[in-house]
């Protein structure tokens, strides 16, 4: 039978943070700020507002729906994009 030793701790601290600050890129930003204003847009016409390029765009979409600030709801052909806490 193994015995812990006196002074060795039994179990890591729970203490840890369960919601961290999500930190999201200046291009992140203006993206979600488009969006905000016309959920409809598409990755063509942020491309031309913002002057980023197509996978500069798609890449950071990605990166804002893996944290779940972004939801692309429908199709992408006739689809809108919800912002996280948007209802609609």
């Amino acid at each position: 039978m193994l015995t812990p030793k006196s002074n060795e701790p039994v179990n890591e601290p729970v203490n840890e943070p369960v919601n961290e600050p999500v930190k999201i890129s200046k291009a992140q930003k203006m993206i979600l700020g488009i969006i905000r204003k016309n959920p409809n847009i598409t990755k063509i016409e942020i491309e031309n507002i913002t002057k980023l390029s197509r996978a500069a765009i798609t890449r950071n979409i990605a990166n804002l729906k893996e944290l779940g600030l972004l939801i692309r709801i429908g199709s992408d052909k006739k689809g809108r994009w919800q912002l996280k806490g948007q209802k609609g």
